[in-house]
This record gives structure tokens, sequence and C-alpha cells, in this order.
């Protein structure tokens, strides 16, 4: 009599069945994951939208946030000249975010009702397209894209949230 060594059906399945949910865990991980740094990064452009604004009252000069691809950078303006500021948390470098850099496969896909590429604050906080211009009149967003954030396929399935400012008032919300 021969004796065979091998694998009953019911082995095979119980890995295969095993497999598929750890499989599923990662997935729900990964996309967990990636909504988290849409998110993130959605939260970070408001609190430095915010800070320009808040600079712009305390210091009673105009500033602003200039946006180039998915990188954006805080500036003081007298209207004809744009000045870096520098990042409170590194002193010596001025304040620049690259998104895509800082957090995975967030960008910046849109600016909505900002003529040109920059927002910029008044003294009194009311937000402009530009000094020398006329305020914002009707809310302006920045409308931010992250590969895989949504539900579904972490494969191309992109997810948007909008970084707003109101016109009149520079209240700026994430929606």
């Amino acid at each position: 009599m021969r004796h065979f060594t091998g694998h009953t059906l019911i082995e095979l399945v119980m890995v295969t069945a095993l497999l598929g949910i750890i499989a599923f865990v990662a997935f729900i991980s990964i996309t967990s994951y990636k909504t988290h740094h849409l998110y993130a990064a959605a939260e970070r452009l408001a609190n430095d939208l915010r800070y320009a604004k808040n600079l712009a009252l305390t210091s009673a000069r105009w500033h602003g946030v200039s946006f180039s691809g998915s990188t954006y950078t805080l500036y003081e303006t007298d209207g004809a000249t744009d000045t870096n500021i520098k990042n409170p948390a590194k002193p010596a470098e001025d304040y620049v975010v690259n998104l895509l850099a800082d957090y995975d496969d967030v960008s910046i896909s849109a600016l909505v009702n900002l003529s040109g590429s920059k927002i910029e604050f008044s003294p009194s906080g009311v937000p402009y397209n530009d000094k020398n211009g006329s305020a914002l009149a009707a809310a302006g967003s920045v409308l931010l894209a992250g590969v895989g954030a949504g539900g579904g396929c972490a494969c191309g399935n992109v997810a948007l949230l909008s970084v707003n400012i109101a016109a009149q008032t520079g209240r700026i919300y994430i929606q």
C-alpha cells in the first residue's frame, strides 16, 4: 500500500479564506491611510491660510498665499513685491509647503474663483485676489485631490476636498 502525503481540500479552503481576510484588512487599512492623508492635507492648507490671514490682522500688513502646482508659499506683500515669510517651525527656511511630497498622492487639482494663483488678505482680514485689485466677489476654493482616498478600489479612485475662503469675511473652512 502506498501512503500519500498532501493537503486535504478543507485545509486548502481554510488557507485560501485566511489569505482573503488578510488581503481585505490590508486593503481597508491602505484606503483609510490615504483618506487620512487627504484630510490632513486639507487641514494643513486651511490652517496655513488662517495663519496668513492672522498675520495680516496682527501686523496691519498684507499677507498672502501663492499656489504653483501642488506647492504653496506664504508671503507678505506691498502690492509690487512679494516677500516670502519664514516658517516659524524652521526659522532659516521660507514658508513653502509641497503637498505632494508631504502627503502621499494628495495634490492641488484646481483653484476656483481665484483669478491668478494667489489669495491675499488685507489688514482687516478681507480676501483679495491681488492687493491692487478688488475683494473677492464670490467664495474662493482650493480643490485637493487624493488618489485612492475614496471608497472602492485604492488604484485610481480620486476623492476631492475643498478648502473654501468666504468672500468679504475671509472665513476659511473645509467642505
